[in-house]
C-alpha cells in the first residue's frame, strides 16, 4: 500500500499528501472480519476459515502462530500477511493482522512524516458520522462537502448513510 501513496507523494502536488488512518477497536474489527467471511462464502478468505467453529478457536490458533513466527521476523511476517505476500495458508490471519495498528504505523512512518497522518476513530465515526466528517474536513483543510445534515440512518441496515442521492438514486452506505 505505501507504494501507491509514495507515487502520489512524488508527484508535484499543490499541497502535502495527507493519509487518513481509520482505526477502531481491534478486537471488534477482527471479529467483524471473521463474521463477514463466515457469512459470505464467496469472499476471498471464506474457504480458509470455514472449518473454525467460532472466533475464539480461530484467534487462539492465530495468536500462537503470529507470536511464534513474527517474534523472530521483526514484524515482517505480519506485514507480509497483511500485504498478501505470505503463503496462502497464512493469509487467513490477515483477519487478525489488519487490526494490529502499531505494526502498520511503524511501517508507514518509514515512508511518511507523522504530520501527514490524520487519525479517525472508526467507532466514533460509526456513531456520529456527520460530526466526525466535518472535523476530518477541517483537519485536512478542505472545503466542507459533507455536512452533519447529509446523514440519515438507513432503515434496512440501521447504519448511517449519506443522504445525497447518487446516480442510481439510492442512499449510499458510509
Amino acid at each position: 500500500m505505501p507504494g501507491r501513496l509514495l507515487q502520489l507523494q512524488n508527484k508535484q502536488l499543490t499541497q502535502p499528501l495527507k493519509i487518513i488512518v481509520l482505526v477502531c477497536n481491534p478486537t471488534k474489527r477482527s471479529f467483524s472480519d471473521f463474521s463477514l467471511h463466515k457469512r459470505e462464502p464467496k469472499l476471498w478468505l471464506s474457504h480458509r476459515i470455514k472449518n473454525y467453529l467460532n472466533f475464539s478457536q480461530f484467534i487462539k490458533e492465530g495468536i500462537e502462530i503470529l507470536e511464534k513466527d513474527d517474534r523472530k521476523n521483526n514484524d515482517t511476517f505480519i506485514m507480509n500477511i497483511k500485504n498478501r505476500k505470505a503463503t496462502p495458508n497464512f493469509n487467513k490471519y490477515s483477519i487478525l493482522t489488519s487490526s494490529q495498528y502499531v505494526i502498520h504505523l511503524k511501517y508507514y512512518l518509514k515512508f511518511f512524516e507523522k504530520g501527514q497522518l490524520v487519525f479517525v476513530n472508526g467507532d466514533k465515526l460509526a456513531k456520529n458520522p456527520g460530526e466526525i466528517m466535518e472535523k476530518l474536513q477541517n483537519d485536512l483543510g478542505v472545503e466542507k462537502e459533507i455536512k452533519k445534515s447529509d446523514f440519515v440512518v438507513n432503515p434496512e441496515t440501521g447504519f448511517p448513510c449519506i443522504s445525497k442521492v447518487n446516480l442510481e438514486r439510492r442512499i449510499q452506505v458510509l
